[in-house]
């Protein structure tokens, strides 16, 4: 069974939500819209429509006890992306981190209406750097993303003559050591696109590692 998709758009036509329904959706349109079985996705933009941040909020459903004899819900609120950019898109930062929790929300008569009830934060440690959680795209002159780069660096493997050699086109041994004055470093990549003419993905020619949502343009 294919989940069903609602998508939400401000007055410039730009995406501001997409919602995915496990349970498909009846002509009236909400009468199995039920909380744990929804997904939704929230894009904040600029002024220009440029997405600035992708937020996704998932839910649990918590059966009624003796203690509390309703049936409730947690709803969990995480950043998955945020775009970086210069005087272009270059890449973007995938924390994909919790940032907030909605407990005990009750639901009403009304499918679509439910109590909010307690937040709690989840983002108390600030100005922390994870890396490999940036990624960085290179793009051709029709500004295609065909290259992704993380943000991690590693280095090659090295000894007293210098950095060791593999034969046979195999890349160099990787190592996450600190750097010394015979190491050099490697990028790592991500992902890889290659196209035909108008757009279809050249097969055993592309790859995608992370979860990079840009590509063809």
């Amino acid at each position: 069974m294919k989940p069903s998709l609602k998508f939400t758009y401000d007055g410039m036509g730009n995406r501001v939500k997409k919602e995915v329904n496990k349970v498909p959706y009846t002509s009236k349109g909400d009468a199995q819209r039920e909380l744990e079985n929804l997904t939704a996705t929230y894009y904040v933009r600029d002024a220009s429509g440029n997405v600035m941040a992708i937020y996704e909020r998932t839910n649990v459903k918590i059966p009624p006890s003796k203690t509390f004899p309703l049936t409730t819900y947690n709803a969990t609120f995480a950043l998955k992306e945020v775009p970086l950019y210069g005087s272009d898109r270059l890449g973007e930062y995938q924390p994909d981190e919790v940032i907030a929790t909605k407990t005990n929300l009750i639901k009403q008569d009304s499918p679509s209406d439910y109590v909010q009830g307690a937040i709690i934060d989840s983002s108390e440690i600030l100005f922390t750097r994870v890396v490999n959680k940036k990624v960085y795209e290179l793009k051709d002159h029709l500004g295609n993303a065909r290259v992704m780069l993380s943000d991690a660096k590693k280095t090659i493997q090295s000894n007293t003559t210098g950095a060791q050699e593999t034969g046979g086109g195999s890349p160099p041994p990787f190592i996450d050591e600190p750097l010394n004055q015979n190491a050099g470093v490697y990028a790592v990549v991500t992902g890889q696109n290659n196209y035909y003419a108008f757009g279809m993905q050249i097969p055993g020619k592309s790859f995608n590692l992370g979860s990079y949502r840009y590509g063809f343009n």
